[in-house]
């Protein structure tokens, strides 16, 4: 019982009392004979020990560096690369173009998306594309908006981007969008170290002018869009004298050339309304563009993979414009010599023949009294 003094519960590490009270050391583990016992003798006999043969072999040191040059045989001859063939990928494309339009076209500015004042437009636009008999009443609202409560540039290139993109979006909006341009042109006067209303909206036009064939590819009912826009403010806005903007006429001559390079339904419908709408002023002030985009549409109608009903409107077209677009008969320079001019129109009941030839002329019958009376009462 005296023995196991030492080794009751709670004692911890402690040593085991030995004979006289005093405690002994902890036997050490057991260690196989061909390994070192641990201890702090260990330092010691390695030093004292004889150099092991395979400790030489592997203190053994080489030559070989990994920063020696490329050894490379006289006789090796360099085999040329395959020729790699990149074929067009349209992912890669349409996101090339997505990235070059972003560069063209301004996005819009996240300061001014939630302004007070855009909202406000943007309010008033849709009424006025819901409501177009309000024109009045919301235009004199926008001209007091923006007269008064724009203060820098960039807050008016943001409020003509409101109205700029509803022109484009915006079958019912189109006619009093290029209405409204005119007006606000006229009647807003700020100008922010230069620039005023007309000449921002001019430059936004021309920002998505230059960015047209890329929206061709990706997105070309924008650019058709575009186009009829661009044909309401080039009869709606007008300068001082009254004459529609040289830069419109010419834009509008190359869109149309750029939708005529893809002829598809959708483009060609919007080409011949375009024409219908501006083809007569066009042809009055910009004669030589508008044969060549005639002499396309001509060869468009012949030879394009569209609807019947498409190529009956281009049809259409092309007469109209024989026609002098509804407005009359067409003057000698500009008519055959077997059409009939303002000058040797027959009166009467003209009768045509193949090929347009007049065969013979009738006169009408002199007006009964009966119907001189009627006339008279109805006036």
């Amino acid at each position: 019982m005296e023995a196991a003094v030492g080794r009751g519960r709670g004692r911890g590490r402690g040593g085991v009392a030995g004979e006289g009270g005093e405690l002994a050391d902890l036997r050490r583990p057991h260690v196989p004979p061909d390994l070192p016992q641990p201890g702090p003798h260990l330092a010691r006999d390695d030093a004292a020990r004889p150099p092991n043969v395979q400790d030489s072999k592997c203190k053994k040191t080489f030559s070989l560096s990994a920063e020696a040059p490329e050894f490379v045989p006289r006789t090796f001859v360099q085999p040329q690369a395959p020729l790699q063939v990149h074929f067009p990928n349209p992912a890669q494309n349409m996101q090339h173009i997505q990235q070059v339009t972003n560069t063209m076209v301004p996005q819009p500015q996240m300061q001014y998306m939630c302004h007070p004042v855009v909202l406000q437009v943007n309010n008033l636009v849709v009424q006025l594309t819901l409501k177009p008999n309000r024109f009045d009443q919301i235009a004199r609202q926008l001209t007091a908006i923006f007269s008064w409560q724009v203060q820098d540039e960039f807050l008016m290139r943001e409020l003509i981007a409101v109205i700029f993109e509803q022109g484009v979006g915006e079958v019912n909006f189109r006619y009093n969008g290029a209405r409204l341009c005119q007006h606000l042109g006229k009647n807003v006067t700020q100008s922010y170290n230069g620039p005023t209303f007309r000449s921002l909206l001019l430059q936004r036009c021309q920002e998505e002018f230059e960015a047209r064939d890329m929206y061709l590819h990706s997105e070309p009912e924008r650019v058709c869009g575009y186009t009829l826009f661009m044909a309401e403010l080039f009869v709606q806005l007008v300068t001082i004298n009254g004459r529609p903007y040289d830069i419109l006429r010419g834009a509008l001559c190359h869109l149309l050339t750029t939708l005529l390079s893809r002829p598809t339904d959708p483009n060609l419908k919007c080409v011949a309304q375009v024409l219908k709408c501006t083809g007569n002023t066009l042809d009055c002030t910009n004669r030589s563009e508008m044969d060549q985009v005639m002499c396309s549409l001509k060869d468009v109608a012949m030879t394009a993979p569209v609807s019947s009903s498409t190529r009956s409107l281009l049809l259409a077209v092309i007469e109209l414009r024989a026609s002098n677009w509804g407005c009359g008969p067409p003057t000698p320079d500009e008519s055959p010599a077997n059409t009939p001019t303002h000058t040797n129109i027959p009166l009467g009941t003209v009768y045509y023949g193949p090929g347009g030839i007049i065969q013979r002329v009738e006169d009408d019958p002199e007006d009964s009294a009966s119907d001189t009376d009627d006339f008279i009462n109805y006036g």
